[in-house]
Formats: structure tokens, C-alpha cells, sequence
């Protein structure tokens, strides 16, 4: 196994300047929402998606403007955690994403009937389904490229390295990350799910030292729940009375276990402070 050589000190922006540039990309999005929301803003499927582009873009600009004019000597790179994969993840990788989206697909379905999903989320996601290709496109674009990219940078990437040098162990690091994850999506109903999500995410980006994994993850999880949503009915050879079928959970454990297999000469969290005190 690999050693993890973790984000040296020098590249790592303290907890509480990460803090200080989550609440204000926070609060500069939910500032600039209502204006895109306006009524004198045609309604237009184009609408919905450049705000969700340009909402989640902004979460990101306080930082980008925080590295670039008050730490020049950071390299904002490595702030987001965008080190380079090697090859040889990449089928692990894809192995692991495959059983992932299955699991959770089938996560999701099982959990629906517990709780309650008010009505308008449920408008809002069918204000989502596309009629024409360019709008697939754009759709696909806005939820399986830029928000996983702008959304696992600042959350994997910035803030799970600000808070696993503050406290020294990574998946406490990794559990908080994806908490605050969850509390920014603002959807309840989905709370369990997303926490679970951002352990797997923050796992991925710690353990191989890059965000690239969780990004590719949060991207397909995107993507498979974009095609899902958009089916006019879903396949009987998947889904049967809205749960996915026995046989598509045990290809989809076999495809998680073949990637954790794969991923392991890459995979090591990083080791916390009294470890590395006691080896030395």
C-alpha cells in the first residue's frame, strides 16, 4: 500500500479562513438566487440551467478570489485538491462508481417510503425533464460537470484538507465535511443519503490524494439520476414496483467489492499527527 503524502501545511488554507469562505459563498449564492428567480426574467428551461451554472460557480468565488489576491503564493490546484490520478485507478474507479450508483439508486427507493418529499421539490425536479437534446445537453452540463466539479473542490477538496490538518484525524475530517455537505443542500428528506454520499466522496479524495475520483462519482450519481428521471418508464429488466431487482443489487456489490479490490495498492487516509509523532 502506498503511503498518503498528504496536502503539505503550505498548500492547506486554515480552518478558519475555510470556514470564513463557506459561509460567504454560501451566503453570496443564496443572495444572488432570488435575482435569478425574478419574475421579469423569462421562465425558460435555459434559465433553470445557467442559474444552477452560475449559482454554483459563485459558491466557489470567494475562494478563487481569496488564493489569487490575498495567498498569490498558493497554488489554487492544489488548494482544490486537483492532483493528477494515476492511470491505474481508473478502472477500479469505474468498477467501484458502477456498484455505487446501483446501491444508492436502490438506497433511494427503499428510503422514499419513510419519510415525506414535499410536493414542491417534487415540481421542481419535473421542471427538470428535458423535451429536446440541446436541453439534455445543457441539463447534463450543469448537474454532471459543473456542479460536481465546483461542489467536491470546495467541500473535498479545500475543506476536507483545512479540517483533517486541524484535527489530525482524517475521517473525523471526512464525517464533518460531508455533514456540512448535507446541511447546504437543504433537503431533509435526502439528509441520510447525502451524509452517506459525502463519507464516500471524502473517503475517495482522501484516501487516493486527489478530488478527481469524487468528482467523477458525484458526476455519474448526476448523470444516473438525470437519465432516471427523464425515462418516460422505467425498464422492467431494472425496476420492478419501483425497487431494483435482487439480481442488479448483486452485479452492483460485486462491481463495489471488484473496485475496493482494484483501488487498494492506491488507497492510504492519511495518518493522524500522534501516528506519525510515534513513528518518528
Amino acid at each position: 500500500m502506498i503511503e498518503n503524502n498528504s496536502s503539505s501545511p503550505s498548500d492547506v488554507i486554515s480552518l478558519n479562513v475555510a470556514i470564513v469562505l463557506f459561509f460567504a459563498g454560501w451566503g453570496l449564492s443564496l443572495l444572488l438566487s432570488p435575482l435569478f428567480t425574478a419574475s421579469f426574467i423569462p421562465d425558460s428551461y435555459y434559465k433553470t440551467c445557467f442559474t444552477m451554472i452560475i449559482l454554483e460557480l459563485v459558491f466557489l468565488l470567494p475562494l478563487v478570489v481569496y488564493v489569487w489576491k490575498k495567498r498569490p503564493g498558493l497554488s489554487l490546484k492544489a488548494v482544490l485538491g486537483l492532483s493528477p490520478l494515476d492511470k491505474g485507478i481508473w478502472l477500479g474507479l469505474l468498477f467501484f462508481t458502477g456498484g455505487l450508483l446501483i446501491l444508492f439508486d436502490a438506497l433511494d427507493r427503499l428510503l422514499i417510503h419513510w419519510v415525506d418529499i414535499p410536493q414542491e421539490y417534487l415540481s421542481l425536479m419535473e421542471s427538470l425533464k428535458w423535451s429536446r437534446l440541446d436541453q439534455a445537453f445543457l441539463m447534463i452540463f450543469a448537474v454532471s460537470c459543473v456542479a460536481p466539479f465546483a461542489e467536491e473542490t470546495f467541500f473535498r477538496g479545500m475543506l476536507l484538507n483545512s479540517l483533517e490538518h486541524a484535527f489530525h484525524k482524517p475521517f473525523v475530517a471526512v464525517i464533518l465535511a460531508a455533514f456540512i455537505f448535507a446541511f447546504v443542500h437543504a433537503m431533509p428528506w435526502y439528509f441520510l443519503q447525502i451524509v452517506l454520499l459525502g463519507i464516500v466522496f471524502g473517503l475517495l479524495s482522501s484516501g487516493l490524494r486527489s478530488v478527481w475520483p469524487a468528482i467523477f462519482c458525484h458526476g455519474a450519481y448526476n448523470f444516473f439520476s438525470m437519465i432516471l428521471l427523464n425515462l418516460e418508464k422505467e425498464p422492467t429488466w431494472y425496476s420492478i414496483k419501483d425497487q431494483v431487482r435482487n439480481g442488479w443489487i448483486i452485479i452492483a456489490g460485486f462491481l463495489l467489492w471488484r473496485g475496493i479490490v482494484r483501488l487498494q495498492p492506491w488507497f492510504s487516509l492519511p495518518k493522524p499527527a500522534s501516528q506519525k509523532s510515534s513513528e518518528s
